[in-house]
């Protein structure tokens, strides 16, 4: 059993964001790679939303200005993504999640 210090608040938040990133990402692929099942692409849809919350409660919670405007950024490309599943908004995605992953290390 890990015992944690004071203050290690900062590196637990951090850890969900990349872990949110990751899930984030790996379910982006199977979104746009899923073309025949509807239900499968749901599922997908539904794993990016809860990422995005955990990214989103996460950045918050480091009261990091950066943070909070790149969760911001994810979440309006996410939007957009969903009314417009181009490969130029895809690629907004991909650079919003790794700018959150390069400010959360």
């Amino acid at each position: 059993m890990e015992i944690q210090k004071p203050g290690d608040d900062q590196a637990i938040y951090k850890r969900e964001i990349k872990q949110g990133v990751k899930i984030f990402e790996e379910s982006l692929k199977g979104f746009q790679d899923t073309k025949k099942f509807p239900e499968k692409k749901m599922e997908y849809e539904k794993a990016m939303n809860e990422s995005l919350k955990a990214i989103q409660d996460a950045s918050s919670a480091l009261m990091n200005k950066e943070l909070v405007q790149e969760k911001e950024q994810l979440s309006n490309d996410y939007k957009n993504y969903l009314t417009n599943p181009s490969e130029e908004n895809a690629k907004k995605i991909e650079k919003d999640l790794g700018a959150l992953r390069k400010s959360s290390e």
